[in-house]
């Protein structure tokens, strides 16, 4: 709730708002309808780190009846004159409130039937329904923008987790695409791109990246599941995370290393300077008080790194559906990547038939293949 305060607060001063917290919700009331459109407008979905969805509500229904909860939904829907693309029936995501979610199910399906009978689905508005029970006979009815709102009901997508995935990460890797990179994902995740997973094992992160047809060095002192060092897609180098560079940059740099944020956030700094990635995807283990501190503290520390150096990039940082305590952030960066090779960096072989390489083997001088080939002939 402190973070949508000073969000709200940096927008339209203080004051103007009251939040009130609700069990596995947050309400918020404004002293007018044009400051609720401009507090969903202009502040962006995906820049409140820890919520998982958002509306605006437009009604309350109070003493809905167990026999026909339909009606009084629609009533209130059919008052506005506004098309939908879809509705969504919700419920906070709490141990109590989760035994709404079969009314959920049941009642959703009906009332898309109802409004498409009525004329009131489009498929090519921008705005969906919402309806969000916080118990069997009330709940809240309102509207979201599909261009700044989750897109999963209650922000959980129904992600499958391959059968081969060696741990639940897999998920949350593809949660983070599916959420936070605004770009097309066909482009931005290319067959044949190169990757680097630091803190790979036991190889979530390395899979979902493989899968998409991506070479990935996966960095870690642990052990890889034996199907991803079966792959000839993967190089396992058994090296410290913190330490290893990549002798040439690559597309994708994926770090799900546990250690203290501020860590992480300089590394993720070390790369961006260096100019070895475009994209960098990284978790925040989050310690257990003054969690949004913390957050804070390493984005501010991010974005004056990468200014102070004239790197222009953007950062979004969510709590998502799969993450526990931490946060997940997507750093793009728009400089250009230093093509040359860096001397005395540890080499990074991205030979698809070189696996469990030691970084630290030393090449063959200039004499030595000489001598080489003078006794083959």
């Amino acid at each position: 709730m402190a973070e949508l305060h000073g969000r709200i607060v940096e927008l339209i001063g203080q004051g103007r708002h009251t939040l009130s917290a609700q069990e596995g919700h947050v309400l918020c009331t404004a002293a007018t309808g044009e400051l609720i459109h401009q507090i969903t407008t202009q502040l962006r979905f995906l820049d409140v780190t820890f919520a998982r969805q958002w509306f605006v509500a437009v009604n309350t229904c109070h003493h809905l009846s167990i026999h026909d909860r339909i009606s009084g939904i629609l009533d209130v829907l059919k008052s506005r004159p506004l098309n939908v693309v879809d509705i969504f029936v919700e419920t906070p995501d709490t141990d109590e409130l989760k035994r709404l979610s079969p009314l959920c199910r049941s009642i959703g399906p009906r009332l898309r039937s109802a409004l498409e009978s009525s004329g009131r689905m489009d498929r090519t508005a921008r705005v969906r329904a919402n309806v969000c029970f916080i118990s069997t006979d009330q709940a809240y009815i309102g509207y979201s923008s599909i261009d700044n709102s989750s897109p999963w009901p209650m922000g959980i997508p129904r992600l499958k987790l391959p059968a081969s995935a060696p741990s639940r990460a897999t998920l949350k890797l593809e949660e983070a695409w599916l959420l936070l990179v605004q770009d097309d994902i066909s482009k931005v995740l290319r067959s044949g791109m190169r990757a680097v997973d630091l803190g790979a094992a036991p190889g979530g992160w390395t899979l979902a990246l493989s899968r998409r047809g991506i070479y990935v060095t996966a960095v870690d002192n642990g052990v890889l599941s034996p199907s991803l060092r079966a792959s000839d897609l993967v190089e396992h180098i058994r090296f410290d995370g913190f330490r290893y560079r990549p002798h040439q940059p690559v597309a994708w740099l994926v770090c799900d290393m546990v250690a203290q944020p501020i860590r992480i956030a300089q590394l993720i700094i070390e790369w961006a300077k260096e100019g070895l990635c475009q994209y960098a995807l990284f978790n925040l283990k989050l310690p257990m008080k003054k969690r949004l501190d913390e957050v804070t503290r390493c984005l501010q520390k991010i974005r004056d790194q990468l200014t102070e150096h004239n790197i222009r990039f953007e950062i979004t940082c969510k709590q998502l559906y799969h993450d526990r305590d931490e946060v997940t952030c997507f750093l793009k960066l728009f400089k250009k990547i230093n093509k040359s090779k860096r001397p005395g960096a540890l080499i990074e072989s991205m030979r698809p038939n070189r696996r469990n390489a030691n970084p630290r083997r030393k090449r063959p001088t200039a004499n030595r293949r000489e001598n080489s080939k003078s006794r083959t002939q």
